[in-house]
């Protein structure tokens, strides 16, 4: 059974024939008679492309067109910023931002530096916000806990003490201390 051929592969083939000259336009167009209309105004273009002379500059046109092009981009060139102008803007731009103002217009060659300045200001709040955390973490708490019913014999020793002593009916004892009971006591 033969396989039916796509559009594209019935175009790139007669493509190839009348490149190769091997056939005719009517010849291509025989071959597919159920393409026939679809094929015919593709191969026309194609060979109307293919006849055409190609256009080429000469080597005295494009030199002349590429200074042209180069006196013409430094004509143009923009105003160059000195950089305390520029950060001077930066800062504007970042208080109109915090401060919910219009945002300000920026050049687009400076879309760069705004990243710059964005990914600085994390790195610095980063640095920031670890130095705080370190500082909780550096902090003693002191645990306290309030001994709210005392019944028998309870006593306490104080972490910086050698002597116990009664434990009494709202008493505190802080972390590190040591508590103990007698018989029937709680």
């Amino acid at each position: 059974m033969a396989q039916k051929l796509s559009l594209h592969d019935i175009l790139s083939e007669s493509l190839s024939l009348l490149e190769e000259g091997q056939a005719s336009l009517e010849e291509c167009l025989a071959r597919y008679p159920g393409h026939a209309s679809e094929l015919r105004p593709l191969l026309e273009i194609a060979l109307e492309l293919q006849s055409s002379p190609l256009q080429t500059s000469s080597t005295a046109a494009f030199t002349a067109g590429f200074e042209k092009m180069l006196e013409a981009s430094v004509e143009e060139e923009a105003p160059q910023m000195d950089l305390s102008d520029l950060l001077r803007r930066y800062v504007d731009w970042i208080a109109a931002i915090l401060t919910g103002q219009q945002r300000l217009a920026l050049p687009l060659h400076a879309r760069s530096f705004q990243l710059a300045i964005a990914a600085a200001t994390a790195v610095v709040l980063l640095a920031l916000g670890g130095l705080f955390l370190q500082s909780l973490v550096d902090t003693d708490i002191i645990q306290t806990s309030t001994l709210a019913q005392v019944d028998g014999a309870v006593q306490v020793l104080l972490v910086d003490s050698d002597v116990w002593s009664p434990a009494l009916d709202e008493g505190q004892v802080q972390s590190g201390d040591r508590i103990r009971t007698g018989t029937d006591a709680s």
